[in-house]
């Protein structure tokens, strides 16, 4: 969810996958701060199925290839930060466990392994980038 001022962003290029990190990456290199806000709140329905989950995720992480090579910024994810910080990120993941249920571990593994996978296809797609521009709906997401 965003809240911008009218006129910072006036224009998105027409073959940009991933608006919303690209309207990120335009605020700050504009010098405004992009701020996360944890009371806020934003209801999403998010991908029903593992396979929709992945491709969800595929494209996205094609999107920011695709602001890398547009812009020569890598948008700000966990991912992209595993790399350039990791002590920190592990950090966060630590912190982020602590308050976890145990029984929602396996939950976690899961989802770091579906998330390799979307990595993979991600990479391994990646020259059909063009592919990606129009979204291929998700049903689950879907009301």
């Amino acid at each position: 969810m965003w809240a911008i001022r009218r006129g910072i962003v006036t224009r998105i290029p027409p073959k940009i996958i991933n608006d919303d990190a690209f309207i990120g990456i335009t605020l700050r290199k504009k010098g405004w701060k992009v701020m996360f806000v944890p009371e806020a709140e934003v209801f999403i329905k998010s991908p029903c199925t593992p396979l929709e989950y992945i491709s969800q995720r595929e494209r996205v992480l094609i999107g920011h290839k695709q602001i890398e090579k547009t812009v020569g910024v890598v948008p700000t994810t966990i991912g992209a930060m595993a790399l350039k910080k990791p002590y920190y990120s592990v950090k966060i993941l630590v912190e982020e466990l602590k308050l976890q249920k145990i029984n929602d571990y396996a939950k976690i593994l899961v989802g770091i392994f579906l998330e390799a996978i979307s990595n993979i296809l991600a990479f391994i797609n990646l020259r059909k980038m063009e592919s990606y521009l129009v979204w291929k709906q998700i049903r689950g997401t879907k009301i």
